[in-house]
């Protein structure tokens, strides 16, 4: 039934536009990669987010959009990190690299809560003998 030019009802479901409320934003390789070494390093989301441009607005994403596309980069990046680090850590062990060693243990020691070994302590390579005598105890 109709009122004048006015349905009843609103507009038929064969009226509404198909595409309205969806999303036209696709994320590229890159903007993946930049999110999950932003969040594996510690950066805000704000932050993360104000770097992240729609190519079609030419402005940063919502907050929405970017939690929505992003959320397995957000989820996973501290693990994806670590794990790479990690097999860079072997790598460099293995080239025997102290400066790469030295910086690889910082990285698992403050963001992968690896515990290092106990200190070693440097061999001097004398033998010192304490004597004890019974008698003076």
């Amino acid at each position: 039934m109709a009122h004048g030019n006015k349905k009843l009802f609103g507009t038929p479901a064969s009226y509404i536009k198909p595409n309205k409320g969806t999303c036209s934003f696709k994320p590229t390789p890159q903007m993946r990669r930049k999110v999950m070494q932003m969040t594996a390093v510690g950066f805000p989301m704000r932050m993360i987010r104000e770097h992240i441009i729609n190519p079609r607005t030419k402005k940063p994403v919502d907050t929405l959009t970017f939690q929505r596309h992003f959320a397995e980069e957000l989820r996973d990046a501290d693990d994806a990190m670590n794990a790479a680090v990690a097999e860079a850590v072997y790598q460099y062990a293995t080239s025997k690299n102290p400066q790469a060693i030295a910086a690889a243990k910082f990285w698992l020691t403050h963001k992968a809560k690896w515990a290092p070994p106990v200190a070693e302590t440097e061999d001097s390579g004398k033998l010192t003998i304490e004597i004890v005598n019974k008698l003076d105890v």
